[in-house]
């Protein structure tokens, strides 16, 4: 009889916790955190607007050489041209 209670007690004792666990509050949502550099030494919003130019440049940069791409594959005539296209990605594959 004691050895049944022993058992009861030790199964409710590691029970307990890990119904407690699961009834935690959810997180508190995020609300930012350190301003960004620029904004930190009074230049965020002009740094802000060259870097999003920064960026839209190089976004250009990246869409002309797919259409390049693009161009390249539309006028292959067979696998040799389309080597020819795609170099970058041939050298990968070995």
């Amino acid at each position: 009889m004691k050895k049944y209670l022993l058992w009861t007690v030790m199964v409710l004792a590691l029970a307990a916790p890990s119904v407690s666990w699961g009834q935690t509050a959810p997180p508190e949502p995020y609300h930012g955190g350190a301003p960004a550099f620029g904004e930190r030494h009074g230049r965020g919003e002009e740094r802000f607007h060259e870097h999003k130019a920064e960026m839209i440049r190089h976004l250009h940069e990246q869409l002309e050489a797919v259409q390049q791409r693009i161009r390249c594959v539309e006028g292959a005539p067979n696998h040799e041209a389309l080597r020819v296209c795609m170099p970058e990605h041939r050298e990968e594959r070995r």
